[in-house]
């Protein structure tokens, strides 16, 4: 089936009749409509913000750690996630009404013994130059690999026959040293 503007949304790879409904919500029915939807608003997650200098009111894309949490409920049955994170320029209190599951997510503990401090910090660092962009050109680009892959399609994987290691390698550590004096 070729794509053209005024099919219908629902035949979208991906959508289906339940997405098609919330789409026709928003006024959206066509391939066309949904080309020309402007979101109702969208957050940079490209440009980092201190911690330091949100302020209330302002839709910021932030990296802290946590470093407390709690669930607060209301008298009316809402609970509320509160959790503080911190960064190098200072602390952040955060409010998130009706998500209680986050709780469960989110861990202040030190980290596991696999992550530390500095791996965590190269990381944000890395996202802070380039927000989402890498993991999403990667995401975006992902029909790229089959194109590129599809030459070697059913075909076997050529193993290596052989493995000649360096002497000082440390995967022939345990072979006797006469092996190597040939």
């Amino acid at each position: 089936m070729s794509l053209r503007l005024d099919t219908p949304v629902k035949f979208l790879k991906g959508i289906g009749e339940r997405r098609a409904e919330a789409f026709a919500k928003l006024g959206v029915h066509t391939a066309g409509d949904l080309l020309w939807h402007i979101p109702f608003r969208y957050l940079d997650a490209s440009t980092i913000t201190p911690l330091a200098k949100a302020r209330v009111g302002d839709e910021v894309a932030c990296i802290g750690r946590v470093v407390a949490k709690r669930l607060l409920p209301t008298r009316r049955g809402l609970r509320i996630f509160h959790a503080v994170l911190k960064d190098e320029s200072g602390l952040l209190e955060c409010a998130w009404p009706g998500q209680a599951f986050l709780d469960r997510l989110v861990d202040p503990n030190p980290f596991p013994a696999w992550l530390t401090e500095a791996d965590l910090e190269y990381y944000a660092s890395q996202f802070r130059n380039s927000g989402f962009r890498g993991p999403l050109n990667r995401y975006r680009n992902s029909e790229r690999d089959f194109e590129q892959l599809a030459a070697y399609d059913g075909k076997p994987f050529p193993h290596p026959t052989a493995f000649w290691p360096a002497a000082s390698s440390r995967c022939c550590a345990w072979y006797p040293a006469s092996i190597w004096s040939n």
